[in-house]
């Protein structure tokens, strides 16, 4: 019986010891998640973060091309999204808007509307997801969010601490804070085209400014696929509550 029982032990003590493990990792995940929600203004406010809208500018290049994108947002939560775009390209300009609503989407091209097929709205919701990091640091502490930690690197110039973000309803996202600040300074995620293809998307997060007590990232790099895109917002509302009316069909 005594070996039984040494044995059992023996054989549980792995298991419990990777169960404390991950705890204490969950723990000081958690940990770099309430100093970057202070950092940002508190609890309260960065939860207002999760509802708003904005205006700004998209700059890049495609095929040694300038583009510039001027645009009106609208969001609220993880799964209504509304953008009103102007795309300058190449000498051109079209205007498009583009809404989705969960599992649907649009997209209203002049006075044509068609529906985003099922593969590009999700792919615009997994890239929404992995930018917005930083609004939705409150959500991540809930239930059926699981953090690990990622270690440091360098992000820039500064040394920087990472966390993984998992969830069985969204793509993992590898998110950066400043060691010094505890301000979110870069998210990575891997996303899926509608044809199937992978796309590694990199996020670095800066000049960040006070707005309405909320320390909020005014620009942001995006990186994916050998290109760069600079998105600078030039105005910022966070809101209690949208009107629904704002992500039905057009």
């Amino acid at each position: 019986m005594r070996f039984l029982t040494y044995g059992s032990l023996v054989l549980c003590l792995p298991l419990v010891l990777a169960g404390s493990l991950r705890a204490d990792s969950q723990a000081d995940s958690k940990a770099l998640i309430d100093k970057a929600i202070k950092a940002m203004g508190g609890q309260d406010k960065v939860a207002k973060l999760q509802t708003g809208t904005g205006k700004g500018k998209l700059t890049g290049q495609d095929d040694g091309k300038e583009i510039t994108v001027t645009y009106e947002a609208s969001w609220q939560g993880l799964d209504q999204y509304r953008i009103d775009a102007d795309a300058q390209f190449d000498g051109n300009s079209k205007q498009a808007l583009m809404i989705v609503n969960g599992a649907k989407g649009w997209i209203k091209a002049g006075e044509r509307v068609e529906a985003a097929p099922k593969g590009l709205v999700s792919l615009i919701k997994d890239t929404f997801y992995g930018m917005r990091m930083p609004q939705v640091l409150p959500v991540l502490k809930g239930k059926g969010y699981k953090l690990s930690p990622l270690g440091e690197l360098k992000v820039g110039d500064s040394p920087a601490v990472g966390v993984r973000v998992a969830h069985k309803h969204h793509k993992d996202v590898s998110l950066f804070f400043d060691k010094k600040t505890g301000l979110p300074v870069k998210s990575e995620i891997n996303v899926k085209s509608p044809d199937g293809k992978e796309l590694a998307i990199e996020y670095l997060y800066s000049d960040y400014k006070d707005v309405d007590g909320v320390q909020s990232c005014t620009k942001i790099t995006i990186k994916a696929h050998g290109k760069e895109f600079i998105m600078e917002m030039s105005e910022f509302t966070p809101e209690d509550k949208l009107d629904d009316s704002l992500f039905e069909k057009p």
